[in-house]
């Protein structure tokens, strides 16, 4: 079925202004989940390296000293995880809150080895680790847990997105429209003007406006 001029326009507007919208939304979403990633890891990075030093440089490693900092913490992280190995992958140390089992995998400890720092996402959980040297010996250690208020933000905000571009995309619908009929309205006056002039009716002159546009001239040039 073939669209009239009026159907066009909406429907062309209404199409490109979806998609410019849906792709701004788009765009806010992943630089708000962006930054709520690397606040997250900043975060993970402050506790991982405070509980590392307290491990091996106060404490000799004893883990004691950083059971106690870690029960008494005002804000702990939501399933808090912590590992600590030697440079053989030797595990020294270990705390997990709320964890059946460690979500790093090993290619992570491999690959932390390779490198100075790992920065990972796996389901909900935000993984983070650091190689750390003191005296000679080096440390890798590990961190894993859930972002539960950052998280939560993300949510709402993505629902609060999709509410807004529901609502645009419906309020320029109509919107495009009305403005396409009443944009388009003096080409239907033309139209049925035309369609009257017949034989009796040769002395029928077309509405000329006073805007002077592209209908007005169309009907100038008719009635000559």
């Amino acid at each position: 079925m073939a669209l009239n001029l009026k159907q066009r326009f909406t429907v062309t507007f209404s199409l490109l202004f979806s998609v410019l919208l849906g792709g701004v939304l788009l765009l806010i979403f992943a630089l708000f989940a962006r930054f709520r990633h690397a606040d997250f890891q900043s975060r993970l990075e402050d506790q991982l390296g405070t509980d590392v030093k307290l491990f091996v440089d106060i404490n000799q490693a004893d883990s004691s000293l950083v059971d106690l900092v870690e029960r008494d913490a005002i804000s702990h992280l939501v399933n808090e995880g912590i590992y600590i190995f030697d440079e053989n992958l030797k595990l020294l140390y270990k705390i997990n809150r709320g964890l059946p089992q460690a979500i790093w995998e090993e290619s992570d400890l491999v690959k932390l080895k390779e490198t100075e720092k790992l920065s990972a996402r796996r389901d909900k959980y935000d993984i983070y680790g650091m190689k750390y040297v003191s005296g000679g010996k080096t440390y890798l250690a590990i961190i894993e847990a859930i972002d539960f208020e950052g998280n939560n933000k993300l949510n709402y905000l993505k629902f609060l997105l999709l509410g807004a571009y529901l609502s645009g995309v419906v309020l320029v619908w109509f919107l495009s429209f009305y403005l396409s009929k009443r944009s388009l309205r003096p080409v239907d006056i033309l139209r049925k003007k035309i369609q009257n002039y017949s034989d009796p009716n040769l002395k029928t002159r077309l509405p000329v406006s006073n805007r002077k546009n592209e209908i007005d001239g169309i009907a100038t040039a008719f009635n000559l």
